[in-house]
């Protein structure tokens, strides 16, 4: 894996957040988008605090997570060009949302979606705690061992069971009925992505298909 300086690090930061309010307010029209600005804080807060301990607890990680990496397998590119879309797509709609009035959610909902977004990002965070071999793309790296503890005891892929809740969340949270479609397209891809990356992990990763019989849900507990 090349280096990647702290420097590198923070300047992929900042320059995203400019990236992200362009993409949350120009559809909108307005900066008068009180929604959006609390995501916006939230989102940053958050980045910037499980960077801040990654880089002190677990450096390689989240050096990992932050490379930019075409995925290796024919599979993991076709289904991650659509979900990187509708997540996007997720970011954008909520604004022309706004704009034109096409929907309303009541206020009730904006609190339990901005509620899942906090719930869901701490899942994570303790998902990227307990599993030092996380990757953006599916591969099995060198010394890799299978993680069956903390939230890899409740469901095989906790990462993808908080992506899905974080979707949805954001749009309730943003305040738009019609986010729910690209946000439900995005858990439909990362859903197809965790049966083929788990028959992957079956195939090539040693001691997996024992820990799939001790934990037997791949995504939501006694569901799936």
């Amino acid at each position: 894996m090349k280096k990647l300086s702290k420097t590198r690090i923070l300047l992929q930061i900042l320059i995203g957040i400019p990236v992200l309010i362009a993409i949350l307010f120009w559809p909108a029209g307005t900066l008068k988008w009180t929604e959006a600005w609390i995501y916006l804080i939230l989102q940053i807060g958050y980045s910037g605090l499980l960077t801040i301990y990654f880089l002190k607890h677990d450096p390689e990680l989240i050096k990992k997570r932050m490379e930019m990496k075409i995925p290796p397998r024919l599979w993991d590119k076709i289904i991650m060009t659509p979900f990187i879309i509708s997540m996007i797509t997720l970011l954008i709609v909520p604004g022309f949302d706004l704009r034109y009035n096409w929907s309303n959610i009541p206020i009730y909902l904006e609190i339990v979606g901005f509620i899942g977004f906090i719930l869901s990002s701490y899942w994570i965070f303790l998902v990227m705690k307990e599993n030092s071999y996380l990757l953006k793309t599916v591969e099995i790296q060198k010394n890799q061992k299978v993680v069956s503890t903390g939230t890899y005891s409740h469901v095989r892929h906790p990462m993808y069971s908080g992506v899905v809740i974080m979707t949805f969340s954001i749009a309730l949270a943003l305040g738009s009925l019609y986010t729910l479609i690209p946000a439900a397209l995005a858990s439909i891809f990362i859903t197809i992505r965790t049966q083929l990356e788990d028959k992957t992990l079956q195939q090539e990763l040693k001691g997996y298909k024992a820990y799939t019989k001790k934990t037997k849900y791949k995504l939501l507990p006694r569901v799936w």
